[in-house]
Parts: structure tokens; sequence; C-alpha cells
């Protein structure tokens, strides 16, 4: 036989029947055995496993993941060994089938598949990678050791990673409480383990930190990583990169960036003895280091670790680079679903150094149709394009056009369109552009570009309202999200530019109109009660005009905001705001002068006056240390 497919299970019924009818294709198409040994299910588990196998193996837990594996490992017939766990849902087996059966597994003595660790974040469901060292060929002294954590002690080269991966649940916590308890169990048998192997075992100290993190025990967590870091070098261990992997995310997290950097600088210099050549953990550790320079201001230094990084991630994902560390440390950075907001930030960088060539070079190079998973993402690599086609005097769009998706591809032809009703310029729409885009949005273009010109013969005047509503609302959101004021929104000429259509579309005095004429009208009486002096007139109208066409509320929303805050700053200052700016530049003179104890004497006198002035604060830092 072939291969035996070895799993411990305990009431999982969540994910069990999905496991093993991910699987089922394995064990259809090759020679080979599922054993799967239960620890004492209550549930429906062992139901499901029936359905799969008869080799069904009853083991009594004893707090010991190896002694349960090792239960199962003695009853295999194959030559090879296959561990899983429940959790672990395979999204195809082709590679692993293919493997067995042409008769390459003779030429390794291991195997391993891509384990996708689903992971909470703040953006919903993350992942990292980790190229599992599962598969094995079965040998006399083959066995798992570890409480938790268990592995198998022959997993030696050669080594063939196999591209199948599998999506691994048990990361992915339904609440805090879950997670805890998982971990809090961990910990608790990991110390078993440090009593008997602190002085043997580097490894130990990289899980016991990853149990301790989990449970929130910080200081005792980092206190196990500086103790596996000082065995890890005595013993010239390659768990060493693992080890700094974990302090250098860390700090990186915990957003202290200079000493992120720092470490980042340690980890390069390690011995040559455990770091002899290049290794696939560098990917991880070149972005780290690049997104903490970058947030540092050190756009230079960040744009040549960000080279590096993006050199290393074509090696790993074309399967020329994977040294033995992978198989310790997940891929994280070097994913796919984490690339592109790495390379916006790359690109942000090469913009605010002025390194526009690099920034084309790079953006003109990679399909970046491969990396489109998120819309904020999309619309920065989108901004960051449109700021180096600026540069660049809108030559050669084609080359940025031809590398977006579909939804890239219509966001950069309607941001152009923004840019140039916004901006007024000329900027020619390319022919790569003018092809492909929204018909619908080019008609509008023109039928704006007409009304400009004072021709409206034939002109749907609600259609062009619309186009104005709809771009200036997009540049508005794209404002709002911090992204570029590259397409900062001139509202007044926005209300302005309505208005006017609002007039002539009034002069036609039709007997019915369209929502977004009606908007246009009452915004032309809105702009004249303006003009008038009616601000007050002018705001009811402006809702008037939103209850009619309600996409039309933002530009509103704002062009009131900004008309009211005008009239307050236009307002004389009060006889009490006069004295209390008066008082605030003597204190100012007083310290410039050097005379610190009246102006504390002063500030005291006017703080007990005005006590809510924020301006006090600021003065009492000038005073600090006088």
């Amino acid at each position: 036989m072939k291969l035996t497919i070895g799993m411990i299970v305990k009431n999982e019924e969540k994910w069990l029947d999905k496991c093993l009818s991910a699987i089922k294709p394995i064990l259809d198409n090759v020679d080979s055995e599922l054993i799967i040994t239960d620890t004492g299910s209550s549930d429906g588990t062992v139901d499901i496993a029936q359905k799969y196998t008869k080799n069904i193996l009853h083991f009594d837990w004893c707090d010991d993941f190896s002694a349960a594996r090792n239960f199962g490992l003695k009853k295999a017939h194959g030559e090879w060994f296959m561990m899983l766990d429940a959790d672990d849902i395979f999204r195809s087996c082709d590679n692993i089938i293919e493997f067995f059966n042409s008769g390459e597994y003779k030429k390794y003595n291991a195997a391993t598949y891509r384990s996708r660790n689903l992971l909470n974040t703040e953006n919903g469901v993350g992942y990292s990678d980790l190229w599992v060292p599962r598969l094995i060929k079965i040998r006399e002294n083959t066995r798992y050791e570890g409480y938790v954590h268990e592995y198998l002690t022959t997993f030696d080269p050669p080594y063939k990673n196999l591209p199948d991966i599998a999506d691994h649940y048990g990361y992915l916590y339904e609440d805090d409480e879950a997670r805890y308890s998982k971990f809090k169990r961990n910990s608790e048998l990991l110390l078993k383990r440090y009593e008997a192997e602190k002085e043997t075992s580097p490894m130990l100290f990289v899980q016991l930190y990853e149990a301790y993190m989990a449970i929130e025990e910080t200081d005792t967590a980092l206190a196990y990583l500086d103790e596996g870091i000082k065995l890890a070098s005595k013993m010239n261990s390659i768990v060493l990169i693992s080890l700094y992997f974990h302090k250098i995310s860390y700090y990186y997290t915990e957003k202290n960036y200079d000493a992120t950097v720092d470490l980042c600088v340690e980890y390069f210099n390690i011995s040559k003895k455990i770091r002899p050549h290049k290794l696939t953990t560098d990917g991880e550790i070149y972005a780290i280091k690049a997104r903490s320079l970058s947030v540092l201001g050190k756009f230079d230094e960040a744009i040549a670790e960000y080279k590096k990084f993006l050199d290393i991630y074509k090696e790993i994902g074309s399967g020329r680079l994977a040294t033995y560390d992978s198989y310790l440390v997940s891929n994280f950075m070097c994913t796919d679903i984490n690339w592109l907001p790495l390379f916006n930030d790359f690109l942000s960088c090469c913009i605010s150094a002025g390194r526009f060539n690099t920034a084309e070079s790079y953006m003109t190079s990679y399909p970046l149709y491969k990396y489109s998973f998120e819309s904020k993402e999309i619309a920065l690599l989108i901004i960051n394009e449109i700021t180096v086609i600026d540069h660049f005097g809108y030559k050669s769009v084609d080359k940025y056009y031809s590398q977006l998706d579909e939804t890239g591809k219509k966001l950069l032809a309607e941001l152009l369109l923004v840019r140039m009703y916004i901006s007024e310029e000329k900027a020619p729409i390319f022919s790569a552009v003018n092809e492909s885009a929204d018909n619908n949005l080019l008609i509008k273009y023109a039928s704006y570009k007409k009304y400009l010109d004072r021709d409206v013969e034939n002109i749907v005047l609600a259609e062009i309202v619309e186009f104005i509503v709809s771009t200036a609302c997009h540049s508005l959101e794209i404002c709002n999200m911090h992204y570029s004021s590259l397409l900062a929104v001139d509202i007044r000429k926005v209300i302005n530019d309505i208005a006017r259509i609002g007039g002539i579309i009034a002069e036609k005095n039709c007997s019915e109109y369209t929502a977004p004429e009606r908007a246009a009208i009452k915004i032309a009486d809105s702009v004249r009660l303006a003009k008038s002096g009616d601000i007050k007139g002018c705001v009811t109208v402006m809702k008037d005009a939103v209850k009619e066409y309600e996409p039309i509320a933002p530009i509103v929303s704002e062009y009131c905001d900004k008309l009211l805050k005008n009239i307050e700053a236009a307002k004389p200052a009060s006889e009490m705001e006069q004295l209390a700016a008066a008082v605030k530049n003597n204190i100012r003179a007083m310290i410039d002068s050097g005379n610190y104890e009246q102006a504390r004497k002063t500030l005291a006198e006017y703080r007990q006056i005005n006590p809510k002035d924020v301006e006090i604060g600021e003065l009492e830092a000038m005073l600090q240390g006088k």
C-alpha cells in the first residue's frame, strides 16, 4: 500500500464530513487507507467517520497529542504516512494523487502541501500560508513527539512541495472565549514539555510564545521568545529564523517601527551557519522592514527594501525559492491577498520620493488584475496610477490600463473623467480606455463638454446633471478615504455648474421634468438666494433639491456646511473673544522674552476666567521646563 492517511478526532462533527469528502479522491484513486483515532467524542463524529472508513480506533485521552497520533501510526500499512486534522478542508488533491500515481514519490523522503490558515482580522477573514511537513516515508523510527504541536521525527530531505491547498479553520474562532480556551490548554501542556526539553528544543519556545500571546500574557510570551533566541543561537538552530520572525512581527504590530527596523537588521546579520543563503522568510522580513521605513518617512530606504521583497515574492511564487524555514514560518506578507496593500505602499513611497520612473516600471511589470481583492486597495492603486500618469503627461496610459482587472479598468476610466471634470483639464482619453470604458460615461462627458461650449441643442440635460453629481460624489468619496487630494472637489464650482444647467432647464418651461432636472432648477433658485444674501432661504431650497434627487445630498451637504462656516468666520469677534486673544498674545510675549514667572501667574488667572479654552494646554506646554 502506498499511503496511510492518519487523523485524531474528538467532537469534530462541524468539519469532519467536509474534510473527509475533500480527501475522498485520494482514497478512490491512490492505493491508500484512512485511519481515524477517536479520543472520546460525544457528538456524531464517529458516525461521520464510519461513512468513509472501517479503520476507527478508540484511545483514552491522556493530555498527550503525540501518544494519540502514535497509537494510529502503529496501525499504518502504507509506505508513506499523511497527517491530517479534521478542520483541514482541501480545495483539490490533484497534485497529491499525481505524486503517488506517477511514482514520483519514490524520489523523495518527505512532501508538503500548503496549509492556508484562515485568520480573524480587522477587515474580516485573512490568511497566512505554511508549507506543512505532513507527508513522510515511514521508517522504523518514525513517530510523533510533543505533548502538543506534535511533529513527525523523520521529516528528512529531499522534500517535495505539492501546490495543493488545504484551508485550515482551526484559527478562525467564533469568539474570544473559544480562542482563549484552546490556547490556555496548549500553554498548560507545553509547560510539561518545557521542564523536559528547555535545554534541547528551540521550537518549544516558538510554541510557548504563540500560546501565551493568544491568552494575552505578553510579558511571559516575550520572555520565552528571548530565552528561545539564546538557545537557538547557541545551538545554531534554523528555528532562530522563526523566533526572530515572531519578535519582529510583535514590534511591528505594536507600531514600534524603530525597534522593528533594528530587529530586521539583526535578522539579516544572523550567523551564516544558520542563514548561509537567501531564505523564504527573508521575503516576510523585507516587507515588514519596508513598511516600517515607509511609516517613518524614510522613503528611499523603504523603496530599496520593497524591491528585495518583490524579487523574493516572485521566486516563492515560481517555486524557485523553498528553503526549510518555510516549514516553520507562515507566509503572511508573501501571499496574494496581502500583496496589493504592500505594492500600493511601495508606489506611494516612489511618488513621495519623486521616483516616478521606478513606480512606472513596476506598475507595468505585474499583472495587477491577479491581486484585486479589496475595493479600497483597488481604488488606492488607481489613485497612484493616475498620479504617475499625470506626472508623465498622460502618455502610454494603455500600459497601465492593460494590467488591471475589469473593476480596475472601469474605475480608471471613471476617475480620468472625474479628474477632467473637476480640474477642467484637456487631458485626452487614450484609445485603450476609450475602447473599453463604459460608453455611457463617455456620452455623459461629451454631453457635458457640449454644454460648456453653450451648444445645448439635442442635449439631455438630466444626463448632464447626473454626470456632474456622480463625478463629484465619486471624487468626494476618494477624498474622504484619505487616499489623495488628487481629485479634490471644488464644491462651489459643482453647485454653480448645476445651477447654470438648472437655469437652462427652467427656460424650457416643460410641463414635466425628471428628478435631476427638478433638483437642478431648485439649486439654481438657491444659488440666486445665496448671492442676494439670503443664506437661510438658500439652505432651505437646497434641502428641497435633495428631496427631488437624493444622490445630490453629499454635494449639497458639503456646500451648505462651507457656506455656513464662511458666514461664521466672517462674524466680528465679540468683546470677550478679543480680550481673550489679547491676554493669550501677552502670555506668549512674556514667554518669548523669558519672563516665565509672570507668564505662569497670568495664565493661572486666565484659566480661572476661561477654563475651557483649548489653547491653555498649548501655553502650558510652552512653559514646561522653563
